[in-house]
């Protein structure tokens, strides 16, 4: 019985919404590019943060900070007990 493969560096980074191959190039401390490591590729891809979320997330905070999103309600409630 096989159990589930791992996912590749290259799905790693489409899941994260970046280009093919980003994080396959880096520099050493030399100022060389070096190919990257599958670790060190799934490491960057882990600990980063999928843009258009982070975007979406923004975009939605400045709309409520403005009084353009009903949400704000929350804020301007939020506000009164300061």
């Amino acid at each position: 019985e096989v159990g589930p493969r791992w996912r590749t560096p290259l799905e790693h980074e489409r899941l994260m919404v970046l280009p093919d191959d980003w994080t396959r190039w880096g520099i050493d401390e030399k100022g060389r590019t070096i190919e990257m490591s599958d670790a060190a590729r799934y490491h960057m891809t882990g600990n980063g943060v999928v843009a258009p979320i982070a975007e979406h997330i923004a975009l939605n905070i400045l709309e409520a900070v403005a009084g353009e999103n009903p949400g704000s309600e929350i804020l301007r409630s939020a506000n009164e007990y300061e």
